[in-house]
């Protein structure tokens, strides 16, 4: 997605998602990409991304989606492939187990626009 707004000439900043609360002053719009969408209108996407959605929701920044026709997914998010870790960590002398997951789910409610290589698509539509 970066080389796309570079080759568009699209000004944008990269931000972690971790120093996101740093710049919402600033912060215009939120651009992510997903891995699908399933028809029960959940986005699957890296993990991180429902943390950044979800403070783009309540503060008011528009979230642009951005995603191929081909991965809209006919089955529901259960269907899904996220696999699930527990690992053991020590820390300090405490082991505890930490959950991990390969994806995160996303409600499509959350996503104020949805795009295509065929253009905007209407998510009411999906």
């Amino acid at each position: 997605m970066i080389s796309w707004l570079t080759e568009a000439g699209i000004d944008h900043t990269i931000v972690p998602e971790y120093f996101l609360s740093l710049q919402l002053e600033k912060a215009t719009k939120m651009f992510i990409d997903a891995v699908s969408v399933t028809h029960d209108k959940q986005v699957v996407a890296v993990v991180g991304t429902a943390n950044v959605v979800s403070y783009c929701h309540i503060n008011h920044i528009p979230v642009y989606l951005f995603v191929k026709a081909l991965q809209l997914s006919h089955q529901p998010f259960t269907r899904q492939h996220i696999y699930l870790k527990v690992v053991d960590m020590v820390q300090d002398s405490c082991v505890y187990p930490l959950t991990k997951h390969s994806h995160d789910l996303i409600d499509l409610k959350l996503v104020d626009n949805l795009i295509t290589e065929n253009g905007e698509v209407g998510i009411g539509t999906l």
